[in-house]
């Protein structure tokens, strides 16, 4: 529906229905019922003729003001969401339901703020869409395919110019402009500090090294190898393309939790979450799930440090049972993170579901469980604020690492603030302080109304 950044909408449009112009629209739409619709929402068309209209809800009813002539005359009020289309037809196609999703990521739709508010005026526009389909079924000769090539919704995805630099080419913008690009790229940098860290002083001594020294090398190797593949689809245009794609295949199952998803399916939501085989989540089907695995074969270097030091010292090895531990640390997070870049998960999600909810669906189930996350998030396990931060598995594995970065960045920072001068005190606050922030930026990009957008840039809304 309209602004539904995560619907898929695959089917072929028609052009612009019979006599109807963007400003006969907004003039159906004067006066409709918000059904739950709150704020004030900012339309951009683009094209010939540019028109800006602004959709105000309020005591369950929308009003329309034509912007086009003086467009910030009578903001009174910053808007929930800013909507941009490139032509009319792009409007019409969106208002019909019949837009691919692959539009909202390539620059022919832009919308900034609250996605999720935003997401409700599909239910607002649903007079209009039936005026569209009444007028295109009186005129069948109108209904001709929807030009996607030509509003450049085919093509290469990685050429395409993603929205938010719409209005500057700059380079920083081009691969920091949003909190996913940002806190990936982060990452990335965090972990390159932690192979060379551990790398260096090895080829310094021509090769020799400790067991540990060799199992830290080959980890963080892998690690970067699987946040180069996170931060490469992590691009708007890719990642919409990705989405689009996988949501195009048929779902086995619904997902828990998912629009689709009956009674029948939330009882058995964990056979319909871990679908896909395990073959699926060692080798990954998708370049984020690959990332993931990729990721996961770097716990392996440890644990066979681990096996090494229990058959050389036995059951009693402190060093084995600190390394496993350390494994067993690190290992749910990485787990709640691959199911949630599963194929089923991403297709659920680009449907408009939750996606991967395994975590939530134990919270609810296991009272002990429940009652720890409780006490962390000081709210029930039943509520509107634990579903929001804890409510899809993406978000809790990426939470547990900034929980746990966040730990290790106040014992960093006290080494450092300890001893200033020591090049490791140095090299692991700044290592650490990579992960957190960067963490911490992905994290937020999860939330809806956080998506494709930056803390650093802000975004088109609040410009508006």
């Amino acid at each position: 529906g309209m602004g539904a950044c995560c619907s898929a909408r695959l089917q072929g449009a028609a052009a612009r229905p019979a006599n109807m112009t963007v400003h006969e629209a907004f003039k159906i739409l004067d006066g409709v019922p918000a059904k739950g619709l709150k704020g004030n929402f900012v339309f951009h068309i683009a094209g010939k003729d540019p028109a800006t209209f602004l959709l105000s809800a309020a005591s369950n009813q929308c009003r329309v003001t034509d912007l086009s002539a003086a467009p910030d005359d009578k903001m009174e009020h910053k808007p929930v969401a800013v909507i941009r289309y490139r032509t009319p037809e792009v409007f019409f196609a969106d208002a019909r339901g019949e837009l691919p999703m692959t539009a909202y990521f390539n620059g022919t739709v832009g919308i900034s703020g609250n996605v999720k508010e935003a997401e409700k005026l599909e239910a607002v526009f649903e007079p209009l869409a039936i005026e569209l389909k009444s007028r295109t079924a009186d005129s069948p000769d109108l209904d001709e395919p929807f030009n996607a090539d030509a509003l450049g919704l085919i093509g290469d995805p990685g050429a395409a110019v993603p929205w938010y630099a719409v209005h500057t080419k700059a380079w920083w913008r081009r691969h920091f402009g949003t909190d996913l690009l940002l806190g990936n790229w982060l990452t990335l940098v965090g972990t390159l500090l932690w192979f060379f860290s551990a790398f260096v002083p090895v080829a310094a001594r021509g090769g020799h090294g400790s067991a540990y020294e060799w199992a830290t090398i080959a980890s963080a190797f892998l690690f970067v190898l699987g946040f180069c593949f996170l931060a490469e689809v992590s691009y708007p245009e890719k990642l919409g393309a990705l989405l689009e794609s996988i949501s195009r295949a048929p779902n086995k199952a619904p997902m828990a939790g998912s629009r689709d998803a009956g009674s029948g399916d939330l009882e058995r939501g964990g056979e319909a979450n871990r679908g896909g085989g395990i073959s699926a989540r060692v080798f990954g089907t998708n370049p984020m799930s690959r990332g993931m695995a990729i990721m996961n074969a770097g716990l392996l270097p440890f644990l066979v440090w681990a096996a090494i030091e229990f058959a050389r010292v036995g059951a009693t090895s402190t060093i084995g049972w600190g390394v496993t531990g350390g494994v067993l640390l690190f290992a749910p997070a990485l787990v709640f993170m691959t199911e949630s870049m599963t194929d089923e998960s991403l297709r659920d999600m680009a449907r408009g579901g939750d996606g991967s909810t395994i975590f939530y669906e134990l919270a609810q189930r296991w009272r002990c469980l429940g009652a720890c996350c409780c006490v962390c998030l000081c709210c029930r396990v039943d509520s509107d604020a634990f579903k929001r931060h804890l409510g899809n598995d993406a978000k809790v594995g990426l939470w547990y690492f900034v929980v746990i970065m966040a730990i290790s960045q106040v014992l960093c920072t006290a080494a450092l603030a300890m001893d200033p001068w020591s090049g490791d005190a140095q090299l692991n606050f700044w290592m650490c302080t990579f992960f957190t922030v960067g963490l911490a930026l992905n994290a937020r990009a999860q939330y809806p109304e956080h998506m494709n957008s930056s803390i650093l840039f802000g975004s088109e809304a609040e410009s508006a």
